[in-house]
């Protein structure tokens, strides 16, 4: 809506000679194009802002505004001054969300020459994540228009647990691996990122002799 037919709505509004319940349905009308127009403006500042900023990648991609636990993981994940980080964090807290499906592939989006891994307590769990990853970049419009660049190269061939993106500079090595913690796979790759995401099964979880090893 033009300012020109905004300025005409608003001389009906004081004209006597249209009706309540004309003026009504004009009111009711400005409200729903301010609103549009703040959602479009608020869009438009968060699509900007999503390129560098995990808060707001997370809102406009996948259209959750973070509660503060979960601004507090995200504040750990783009801290680029510690190389090694833990997180804890209860069940539901949304850990593997944001370590894995939200922060991968924003910075796969930010880095794509480099490599990355994802390991899991299962090969299966890293897979889906992979997997993901893999229709986010594809099919995800909005993510398509914060990294516009960033294209699966179908030319390396579809892989269960492998991403090659489009890069500039050769690279034999996939942008992001995945495999179960014990897998041998992934022993002499090269990783600029590494995510770990629940080591341990539940079940895991409550063995001493399982907690001793993984300390070990």
């Amino acid at each position: 809506m033009d300012e020109a037919k905004i300025k005409e709505l608003l001389t009906k509004l004081d004209d006597p000679n249209v009706s309540p319940v004309v003026k009504q349905t004009i009111k009711d009308g400005l409200e729903r194009a301010m609103t549009s127009g703040f959602k479009a403006a608020y869009d438009s500042q968060l699509r900007y802002r999503a390129r560098g900023d995990l808060e707001c990648f997370f809102e406009y991609v996948f259209g959750f505004k973070a509660p503060p636990h979960q601004k507090e993981i995200i504040k750990v994940l783009e801290d680029p001054t510690k190389r090694e980080q833990l997180i804890i964090a209860p069940p539901g807290s949304a850990k593997s969300t944001l370590a894995s499906q939200v922060f991968m592939p924003y910075y796969i989006g930010q880095n794509p020459e480099d490599n990355t891994i994802l390991l899991s307590s299962s090969a299966t769990q890293s897979i889906k994540f992979t997997s993901d990853i893999r229709s986010l970049i594809v099919t995800n419009d909005r993510y398509k228009e914060v990294f516009p660049e960033i294209k699966v190269d179908d030319l390396k061939g579809e892989s269960r647990e492998q991403i090659y993106l489009k890069r500039q500079f050769q690279n034999p090595h996939p942008n992001l691996y995945a495999a179960g913690m014990k897998s041998t796979k992934v022993l002499g790759s090269r990783a600029n990122l590494i995510v770990v995401d629940d080591p341990l099964t539940q079940v895991q979880a409550r063995s001493e002799v399982e907690l001793r090893n993984q300390k070990e």
